[in-house]
């Protein structure tokens, strides 16, 4: 199998939230994807996409989602994530307070009913040691399990265990959700032509998705080995970043401290006092005594 860049998985991503919102059978298809997820039959509810800016703050940045759903019950976000990193948890985490904050109400508001938030991440790797293919998350009483708060609810699903399915099972299983997924993260159109042969209505996205891009093959596809690869180097990168943002920082501070030190002893301030205020050491200090002379 060729190698697959990091940089065309990112792509393919751009063309997923494209075939779920650029048409209205994409959209069809992203509210069949949901559905699926929350066990909700597609005849009772109805998806309209709202604005991806689901900031509740102004002056929030980095508060556009991939794609966010609401219907009369709920919101739904719903992210596309290839790499896993640090940030883009801190992000994904984010949306989900925006879509809850978003909803506060005034007092002459309360009559409206609360929506609850959704978020679903269709990610390439595991977030659980045991390598679930659907795990979810709500805020449950640690001790009888009972959810308390019903704000929301996190999906998070791994996309590349499908790679590790047999097709001909897929074939057979119409009502799964690994197969409503499998155009994502198949590599082989002739493979994702059998799996949905007969399936008018996916026969459909297909066709999109193949006028989304020129190059079919290369942006549905997941390579197992460069993804793992894509998450080691984006994790040391980050890794790099907080560490030089702590050190910058720790820095920052001790220069500050010696500033004030220096002026402290230049208005004769007692030895003590000057250690107590700026947290040095008195060796330090006697130092910088030396350095004023």
């Amino acid at each position: 199998m060729q190698r697959l860049e990091i940089k065309k998985i990112n792509a393919r991503d751009s063309i997923v939230k494209k075939i779920f919102t650029s048409t209205e059978d994409g959209l069809k298809y992203l509210g069949k994807i949901v559905c699926k997820v929350l066990n909700i039959s597609e005849e009772d509810v109805t998806f309209t996409l709202i604005h991806p800016d689901v900031s509740a703050n102004e002056n929030s940045v980095n508060s556009e989602v991939d794609v966010a759903l609401e219907s009369n019950e709920m919101i739904v976000n719903v992210e596309v994530n290839s790499v896993r990193s640090r940030k883009n948890e801190r992000k994904n985490n984010m949306y989900v307070c925006h879509l809850v904050l978003r909803q506060t109400r005034n007092s002459e508001d309360y009559s409206k009913k609360f929506k609850k938030v959704y978020q679903i991440n269709l990610n390439t790797y595991s977030v659980t040691n045991d390598d679930r293919f659907v795990v979810r998350s709500r805020l449950l009483d640690d001790k009888t399990y009972e959810e308390i708060h019903s704000f929301f609810e996190i999906y998070d699903i791994n996309l590349a265990k499908i790679l590790d399915m047999d097709y001909t099972k897929l074939m057979k299983d119409d009502e799964s959700l690994e197969k409503l997924l499998y155009l994502l993260v198949s590599d082989d159109e002739r493979l994702i032509k059998k799996v949905y042969d007969g399936d008018d209505f996916m026969a459909k996205i297909i066709r999109e998705v193949k006028n989304s891009s020129d190059d079919f093959d290369n942006l549905l596809r997941y390579n197992r080995d460069v993804i793992f690869d894509g998450n080691e180097k984006q994790e040391a990168f980050e890794d790099g970043i907080e560490r030089g943002v702590k050190k910058g920082y720790k820095l920052g501070v001790e220069q500050k401290a010696i500033e004030d030190a220096k002026a402290m002893l230049q208005e004769n301030c007692n030895v003590d006092l000057i250690c107590r205020v700026t947290k040095l050491s008195l060796n330090q200090i006697e130092r910088l005594k030396e350095e004023l002379k």
